[in-house]
Order: C-alpha cells, then sequence, then structure tokens
C-alpha cells in the first residue's frame, strides 16, 4: 500500500490521531477507527494542501480585489466546478487507496464527530473545504495575498522611522 505522504510528519499524525479523546472502561484511551485516523492524515497531509493551493494560486487572478461578500460572479461558478472536481478525485484517490468508498469513510467520520472523538472543530472543518463559501474565502485569500505581503512590508519600513519603546527592558540590579 502506498504512504499517505509527508514522512517527516506521518509518525506525528500517526501519534496524534489514534486516540479518541474517551478511555475504556480499563480507563485505557480507545484509538479512533483506522480509517478516520487515515483520513486525518491525508486531509492535513501537504500533498492534500498543496494540491488545494496550486489550483487557488493558478485561479486566482478573477479574484483580486473582488468584494466576495457581495454579489457573485457568474464566472466564478466554472472556477468553483472544477474545484470541487478536483477535491472529489482527491478523495477518490484516498478511497482507492484505502480500497474503500466514500460512504464508508463518511459513515466512520460522522460516527466519530457526534460521539465528540474528535476535535469539535477539525472534522467539520475538514468536511467544509467542498463549499462554495469557504472555496471563495480561500481563494479571494491566495488572490490578495502578494497585496497583503506588500502592505505589511510598506507598514514595518514605515514604523522603523517611528519613535517606539518596543524592545527588552532589563533593570540594573541596583
Amino acid at each position: 500500500m502506498p504512504k499517505l505522504d509527508d514522512s517527516d510528519d506521518e509518525q506525528g499524525w500517526e501519534d496524534n490521531s489514534k486516540f479518541d479523546g474517551k478511555e475504556d472502561d480499563a480507563g485505557r484511551a480507545k484509538p479512533l477507527p483506522e480509517i478516520v485516523q487515515a483520513f486525518v492524515h491525508y486531509v492535513s497531509a501537504a500533498k492534500f494542501r498543496k494540491a488545494i493551493h496550486e489550483f487557488l494560486a493558478a485561479n486566482a487572478r478573477p479574484f483580486e480585489d473582488a468584494d466576495v461578500d457581495s454579489e457573485q460572479r457568474l464566472e466564478w461558478t466554472e472556477t468553483y466546478e472544477r474545484y470541487a472536481a478536483l477535491i472529489e478525485q482527491l478523495l477518490e484517490d484516498f478511497c482507492a487507496m484505502k480500497q474503500t468508498t466514500a460512504e464508508a469513510v463518511f459513515t466512520e467520520v460522522r460516527r466519530v464527530m457526534m460521539t465528540g472523538g474528535l476535535d469539535e472543530e477539525f472534522l467539520p472543518t475538514a468536511l467544509r473545504i467542498c463549499e462554495y463559501d469557504h472555496f471563495i474565502e480561500q481563494i479571494s485569500l491566495v488572490a490578495n495575498e502578494p497585496r497583503h505581503k506588500r502592505d505589511a512590508e510598506d507598514s514595518a519600513e514605515d514604523s522603523k522611522e517611528d519613535e517606539t519603546s518596543a524592545g527588552v527592558w532589563k533593570l540594573d540590579g541596583r
């Protein structure tokens, strides 16, 4: 079976994603189902995140300085549909790698979510990745990242000229 990826992070994810935070009758931590452990690792891995970021970066131009809180442009729908297809393909790849179905994976994920066995925010956030609102938020951040970095650098440069009292204060010991 192929490795999920992120060999440097893999052991850390295995160590941190095996347990559901609950204890069995003997007081030992109960492990998460193997498929949920694998899913947590897969959606958190650099390979998964990189594929999404590369798509967003390659398609971000129409979203520069766009007011995503107002009326949505029609051409954004086509970009979102391609994004959703990418996410579906990534999840299909995961299912093929684990020799399972999406229904089986999400049945287990839903079961863990209902028991409160994993961080209350992690799985809903991971599952939210396919939603249009999440897509719009993320692509607009990627589209405007260079401007935000420039603004931050300009602000840092301007503040160098200001008299500030930032720093470490030490007593002289007298």
